[in-house]
């Protein structure tokens, strides 16, 4: 993992003119690579082969990456995909010590985490934006409400055949916000009916 760090560092601070020096012997990318892996709190894998890492440290080795060229912002698309609880904490808890030192701009479909480390959230949906604020204003937006209302529950407990009943659970899932909490509540709400 150092060795992939040290080329980011070694690509962002190029050196043609020192042909005659091996790349590898590079102080100064080997010092930002270091101070890369230690960020990402990597440092003690860093003579592991990227390839036998988890898919939690490999993006962590992403960001590690990244940050050996200095930048002054992180654009990160979707850091958390595929990960489970424990890699998704740690990776929390990185890009929290990051925003302190740096701008990032975060993709990410997992609500609940963008919630906890968002000092600002803008909600788009195809391209457009719906929504901008701060973490607590976007909760309160009645657009991203629960919609699991009394008339909803009671259409989806009706006692109607089981191809009714699931015509109606995916005509109000469509109506439902794409993510977050409104979605998972109906979802649940729809799986929790009772068998007629």
């Amino acid at each position: 993992m150092l060795e992939n760090c040290r080329l980011a560092a070694q690509a962002a601070t190029p050196r043609p003119w020192a042909v005659w020096q091996a790349s590898r012997h590079c102080a100064a990318s080997n010092a930002a690579a270091r101070e890369a892996l230690d960020a990402a709190g990597l440092s003690a894998l860093a003579d592991r082969i990227a390839g036998t890492l988890s898919h939690g440290a490999k993006r962590q080795l992403e960001v590690a990456m990244c940050l050996a060229t200095n930048p002054r912002v992180l654009l990160l698309d979707e850091p958390l995909a595929g990960m489970g609880a424990e890699e998704t904490e740690r990776m929390l808890a990185l890009l929290a010590g990051l925003k302190t030192t740096h701008a990032i701009l975060l993709v990410e479909h997992d609500m609940d985490a963008v919630f906890r480390i968002a000092d600002r959230i803008t909600v788009m949906v195809n391209g457009t934006v719906i929504a901008t604020g701060d973490p607590t204003s976007i909760r309160a937006n009645p657009r991203f409400a629960p919609r699991t209302s009394a008339r909803n529950t009671e259409m989806l407990h009706a006692n109607v055949s089981p191809v009714a009943r699931s015509r109606r659970r995916r005509a109000l899932l469509r109506e439902c916000p794409r993510r977050g909490l409104g979605r998972r509540l109906l979802h649940f709400a729809a799986q929790s009916t009772p068998s007629t």
